[in-house]
């Protein structure tokens, strides 16, 4: 089916500018629609990245020298991210571009949104109040207090979240809310 449809837009782009012998081949099955979650975005980039690229599209994401070169193929790259946007919260990163139909663009936006400093900044922000709400109870698991705590500063770290060492340790310990380890959370404070 979405090999049809593609075939369909190409068609249809290239009978609009009047040439009557289409120049592409299209083996997609189509793109999945996206609804512009973060959390589903690494999911459906793989998944149309894998659609674009076996439908010969790779270079038109990649570089903007071609996309220029390949009007009618950035066109249609072009309409299937917006068929793919259309229901979602990301539909006006690639809406911006209704006027020009540059499908390079409105990918280069939508990897910039979902994967670039801003997302990595928002991701940051959760970690960080991640950490903040982590806590250990007298009815809870000190080892997976301490590997939630660990692996959640370390996914921190590697997102540019910039806390440090003292500011981890410190919140680590005021999350102790077990009364049996008052004592030691005491004695490491003071040292």
């Amino acid at each position: 089916m979405g090999n049809t449809i593609a075939k369909s837009i190409t068609s249809g782009i290239l009978a609009a500018k009047g040439d009557s012998k289409p120049t592409l081949k299209i083996s997609t099955k189509g793109i999945p629609d996206f609804n512009g979650n973060q959390d589903t975005w690494t999911k459906w980039k793989t998944s149309a990245l894998n659609t674009f690229i076996a439908g010969g599209y790779k270079e038109i994401l990649e570089c903007y020298v071609h996309s220029e070169a390949h009007e009618t193929d950035n066109e249609v790259v072009y309409t299937l991210l917006a068929g793919a946007t259309i229901d979602g919260t990301a539909h006006h990163v690639v809406a911006k571009h209704d006027s020009t139909k540059d499908g390079h663009m409105a990918w280069q936006e939508l990897c910039y949104l979902f994967d670039g400093e801003s997302r990595l900044l928002t991701t940051a922000k959760r970690l960080r109040e991640k950490l903040q709400t982590t806590c250990l109870y007298a009815a809870s698991n000190s080892d997976r207090y301490l590997d939630s705590f660990l692996e959640t500063y370390r996914d921190l770290e590697s997102h540019g979240g910039h806390m440090s060492e003292p500011e981890a340790i410190g919140l680590f310990l005021d999350n102790i809310h077990d009364p049996d380890y008052y004592s030691w959370k005491t004695a490491i404070k003071l040292h």
